[in-house]
């Protein structure tokens, strides 16, 4: 009798929606859905839909290992640094998680931390030595990983860039994060549409070469993130520097600029790569978690 191979389930979510994934042990998807946050009234009536669905791709079958990979610092009580979902501060994500796959293992993590493990094990980062992941979407963040383990810090909290601030600027004490809020793809989007009037940030990477004032946008806000990035690297020495997120994808545009700005002033810049997986990290992340479960 021929066996089947066995299947992890996967799940991220983010703040637009959550992807589910069915995959097997050596990163290969065998199915996949995903859900709008937005058509949820309550935290927890997304996270029960989102893994009813994960139910409906299994088809009967036992998932071997269950992965979430989500925003945020994810505890029993509540879920910590999730500021975007309503009610997600207050869900109980381990014990939803339980009740739905009971007996098997399950493993939560910050959706950074879990892209920068899909990227170890299945992809840019595979067999490199220190890298850090840097996140470049709506969020801003970095994952640090040496000797191949995630750096969680004291509280879970290594690599929350978001909340960096300027001297003049109110932070993380009043609800508030800084560099998220003027750098962050969502801020960039905003401003664009407000001087430009221009849709997107891809749309903005389209018009560069023919729009001289979004060009120069562009170049000083990236050029801005690249110096918050180079503080940081000056603190790690990693032998890599990973971007995913969906600013990554316009990466042979600013990474040039990047590694100029960090060449005269890092005594040892990383080499500067493009996530594998990009805009589907936190997916690949989760079904990461799930087989190291």
């Amino acid at each position: 009798m021929t066996r089947t191979a066995p299947v992890a389930l996967g799940f991220d979510f983010g703040g637009t929606k959550c992807a589910i994934v069915l995959g097997s042990s050596d990163g290969a998807v065998v199915d996949e859905a995903a859900i709008k946050t937005a058509a949820y009234a309550t935290a927890d009536a997304l996270v029960d839909a989102a893994l009813l669905r994960g139910h409906a791709l299994l088809r009967g079958r036992e998932a071997a290992a269950v992965g979430v990979a989500t925003m945020g610092i994810t505890r029993e009580e509540g879920v910590d640094l999730a500021p975007n979902v309503a009610g997600w501060s207050r869900l109980h994500l381990p014990a939803a998680l339980r009740a739905h796959f009971p007996g098997v293992p399950v493993r939560v993590e910050n959706d950074v931390k879990a892209a920068h493990r899909a990227e170890i094990r299945w992809g840019a980062l595979r067999g490199s030595g220190p890298s850090a992941y840097l996140n470049l979407g709506t969020g801003v963040a970095l994952s640090l990983a040496l000797d191949g383990r995630i750096v969680d810090g004291a509280h879970g909290a290594f690599g929350e860039m978001a909340y960096a601030w300027r001297p003049d600027e109110p932070g993380y004490g009043v609800g508030r994060a800084p560099l998220e809020e003027r750098l962050g793809g969502g801020a960039l989007d905003r401003e664009l549409s407000r001087r430009f009037h221009v849709a997107s940030l891809s749309e903005a990477f389209s018009l560069r070469v023919e729009r001289a004032d979004i060009a120069g946008f562009l170049n000083e806000r990236l050029a801005e993130i690249g110096w918050w990035v180079g503080q940081a690297l000056l603190l790690l020495d990693v032998e890599v520097l990973c971007v995913g997120g969906g600013i990554a994808r316009h990466l042979q545009v600013f990474g040039p600029s990047w590694e100029a700005q960090w060449g005269g002033r890092l005594p040892f810049p990383p080499e500067l790569t493009r996530a594998r997986f990009a805009e589907r990290a936190g997916v690949m992340g989760a079904l990461t978690l799930a087989w190291e479960a």
